[in-house]
C-alpha cells in the first residue's frame, strides 16, 4: 500500500490538491518541489537500473527542448536563462517521473489502484459541488480563462478538476475493456461513473475524444467483445442519445455553431497567430518562445495576448510548439506512434485507448502542457513499458 499512497501524493500535489482553491503558487511549490526533487535524486542515484527503456530518448529530447526554449526567450524578450529554467521546471523536470517509476517499480495493479482512487475523488467533487456551487472549493479558482465566477454549460456548473481526464481515461477504458470481455456488474458501475465524470468536465473536445475512442477502440484494438454485450451497449447508447440528445448535448452544439459561424472565432485567430509567430525564425521554430516568468517582460507580453483572448493553451499542439518548439511537439507524436503502431501487439488496449483519446484532443488541448498532464503521461508510459518488457509487474488478465 505504501507505493500507492506515494503515487496518490504525487498526483494530489501536481494537481494542486485537485485544484483546491487557495492551494497554488508558493504553497504548492513548497509541497510539490521537494517531492519532485526526491524523485530526481532517487532516479539519478539508481540511473544504471533505468538505462534500458523504450521511451527514455524521446522524453529526454522533450526535456532538452523545453530547457533550450530559454535561449530564444532571452534573445527576444530579455528574460534571463535562470528565470526561464525556474519557470520550466514543472513541465520539464516532471518527466523524471517516468524514470523514477522504472526504478521505484510499482506494479501495474498498484498504479491503477492509485489512478482509480483519484478518478473517483474527481467524480465525487464534480458531482457533489453541483448541489453547493457557491460553497465549492475545488476547480473554481481564478484561471487564465475566467474569474472566480463559476461557469455554466448545458445547465450544469463547470469545475476545472482532473486536468482533462488524464487520470480518468485509464480507469474508464480499462472498465470498458473488461465489460466487453466479460459480464461484470462492478466494472459496469465503474464505467458509468467514469463516463459521467468525463461528461461533467463539460469540455466538448474531451467528451468527443472519449466517445470516439470508446467505439473506435473496439475495432482498432481487436477487443473481440461479447456480441450480446456489444449489442446491448449500442442499443442503450442509441436510445439515450435519441431520447435525450437535445437536453444532453444541445447547448454544446448551439455554442459550437455560434462560434464556428463567426468570422472572428478567437481560437482560429489565436492558432493562426501562434503558428505564424513560430515560423518567423529557425530558432523559435525549433525551440519555441519559452515559459514566461512572473514579472518579466515576456510575462507582460503574454498577459497582453491574453487580454485579447490569445492563449497558447487554447490551440493544442500549435500552442505547445509556440512555447517549446516543433521538435518538442513532434516528439510527442513519435511517442504516440510507438504506443499505437510499433508496440501495438504487446501494449494493452486500455492504455492504447488512453493515448488515442489524448492524441485526438491534442489538436485543441495538449496534455503535457500542464504538470498534471506530464505526470499522467509518465505513468501511462511506465505501464506501457511493463508490457513491452513483459515485466512480472504487469497485469496479465483482462487488459490485453
Amino acid at each position: 500500500m505504501k507505493k500507492e499512497l506515494f503515487l496518490i501524493l504525487v498526483i494530489l500535489l501536481c494537481t494542486n490538491m485537485l485544484s483546491l482553491n487557495g492551494f497554488g503558487g508558493m504553497t504548492q511549490k513548497i509541497c510539490y518541489y521537494p517531492v519532485l526533487g526526491f524523485m530526481a535524486v532517487y532516479t539519478l542515484a539508481h540511473r544504471d537500473a533505468v538505462r534500458r527503456n523504450t521511451f527514455g530518448r524521446p522524453l529526454a529530447v522533450m526535456i532538452v527542448c523545453s530547457l533550450l526554449s530559454a535561449v530564444p526567450c532571452y534573445q527576444l524578450f530579455g528574460q534571463s536563462v535562470l528565470e526561464s529554467f525556474k519557470a520550466t521546471i514543472p513541465f520539464s523536470l516532471a518527466l523524471i517521473c517516468y524514470w523514477f517509476l522504472l526504478r521505484y517499480r510499482p506494479t501495474e495493479r498498484q498504479v491503477i489502484k492509485a489512478l482509480t482512487l483519484i478518478a473517483f475523488a474527481i467524480f465525487a467533487l464534480q458531482f457533489l459541488q453541483q448541489f453547493v456551487p457557491h460553497q465549492a472549493m475545488f476547480g473554481v479558482k481564478d484561471t487564465e480563462y475566467a474569474n472566480s465566477v463559476i461557469e455554466q454549460r448545458n445547465g450544469l456548473y463547470r469545475f476545472r478538476i482532473g486536468n482533462n481526464c488524464v487520470f480518468t481515461f485509464p480507469v474508464l477504458f480499462l472498465a470498458w475493456v473488461r465489460i466487453l470481455r466479460k459480464r461484470n456488474v462492478g466494472q459496469l458501475v465503474t464505467f458509468v461513473i467514469m463516463f459521467i465524470s468525463v461528461y461533467l468536465t463539460l469540455t466538448r473536445q474531451v467528451i468527443a475524444s472519449a466517445l470516439v475512442t470508446l467505439f473506435l477502440g473496439v475495432y482498432l484494438f481487436r477487443l473481440r467483445p461479447n456480441k450480446w454485450i456489444m449489442f446491448f451497449m449500442y442499443v442503450s447508447v442509441a436510445a439515450v442519445l435519441v431520447l435525450n440528445f437535445n437536453s444532453i448535448f444541445g447547448a454544446f452544439f448551439e455554442q459550437s455553431a455560434t462560434e464556428l459561424d463567426s468570422d472572428n472565432y478567437i481560437r482560429f485567430l489565436s492558432g493562426e497567430y501562434f503558428l505564424e509567430e513560430s515560423l518567423k525564425s529557425p530558432l523559435v521554430f525549433l525551440f519555441g518562445h519559452g515559459v514566461p516568468s512572473g514579472g518579466s517582460t515576456y510575462d507582460t507580453f503574454v498577459r497582453g495576448l491574453g487580454d485579447i483572448g490569445f492563449y497558447s493553451s487554447d490551440v493544442g499542439a500549435i500552442g505547445a510548439a509556440y512555447v517549446f518548439g516543433y521538435i518538442y511537439a513532434l516528439t510527442f507524436y513519435v511517442i504516440v506512434f510507438y504506443v499505437l503502431i510499433r508496440y501495438r501487439k504487446v501494449i494493452p488496449a486500455y492504455l492504447q485507448m488512453s493515448v488515442l483519446a489524448m492524441t485526438i484532443y491534442s489538436v485543441m488541448i495538449f496534455t503535457i502542457r500542464q504538470t498534471a498532464g506530464v505526470i499522467a503521461w509518465s505513468m501511462i508510459l511506465y505501464l506501457c513499458e511493463l508490457h513491452i518488457r513483459r515485466s512480472p509487474l504487469r497485469m496479465k488478465k483482462n487488459v490485453v
